[in-house]
């Protein structure tokens, strides 16, 4: 595990010939471009849960994959208790801190506020995630999947960051940004990057040079939990395997 806590030397000779390191000016407007090539790939995901008779409806975080509708977010942005917002509203209307439901619905808000449907197909809560489908691809064009992504982005230690999240229904889910670092690099049992600051479940993370780096997910640690972001590496390992389809 590479971590901010570990000292490095390095020679002065190779420290004269290393290029200079991105003024703050040059990394926020990197960090703009970015964000204005990639936040329509980023959308919002209506999650409804069914506990009784009682419905739970609530927003989570979605980043296109494959460019034909397939995205992936944090299990435990869609899964109360492990979302605390939806725990604590799931107990408002008389659920257990424990209760989960039923997830009855999911949907995709596209960029005019229209919803289309999508099916949960794979989830792996190890690694705090799960797939979902568009249901019948992009047939109205009101949603941008972008193209396919590639697998190669990888991130250093104290790297610059950016993740996208898209707001609430009271802010018309307009897309935010947030400059951050990589803390950590956890090697094994397999590749996370540990962000410098929080980031939600769910949220997407791109390098300044415009490639996915992963999706910000929910690790357990110590008793607790920690942000960490899984690497698009893994992610499409992953979604080589999840069906086309929801099982009839």
């Amino acid at each position: 595990m590479k971590s901010i806590f570990r000292t490095i030397a390095i020679p002065a000779a190779a420290l004269a010939l290393t290029a200079p390191a991105a003024t703050a000016d040059e990394i926020q407007k990197a960090a703009a471009k970015v964000f204005e090539e990639q936040k329509d790939h980023t959308f919002s995901v209506s999650v409804t849960r069914k506990r009784g008779d009682a419905d739970l409806t609530f927003d989570a975080q979605a980043i296109s994959l494959d460019g034909e509708g397939l995205l992936v977010t944090a299990l435990s942005a869609i899964e109360p208790p492990t979302n605390p917002v939806v725990a604590a509203a799931q107990q408002a209307v008389g659920g257990g801190a424990g209760d989960k439901g039923e997830l009855s619905r999911l949907s995709i808000y596209a960029a005019d506020g229209s919803e289309v449907d999508a099916d949960l197909l794979l989830t792996d809560p190890d690694l705090d995630l799960a797939f979902i489908r568009v249901k019948g691809g992009d047939s109205s064009g009101a949603l941008k999947f972008g193209k396919p992504t590639p697998a190669s982005a990888k991130a250093a230690l104290l790297d610059d960051v950016m993740g996208i999240q898209r707001l609430t229904a009271s802010f018309q889910r307009e897309a935010s940004a947030a400059l951050f670092e990589i803390a950590a690099v956890v090697e094994s049992p397999q590749l996370l990057y540990v962000p410098s600051a929080g980031i939600g479940s769910g949220n997407a993370v791109f390098n300044l040079k415009g490639e996915l780096l992963g999706v910000g997910a929910r690790k357990g640690a110590d008793g607790g939990v920690m942000p960490v972001i899984v690497p698009t590496e893994t992610l499409l390992k992953l979604a080589a395997g999840v069906p086309k389809k929801a099982a009839e």
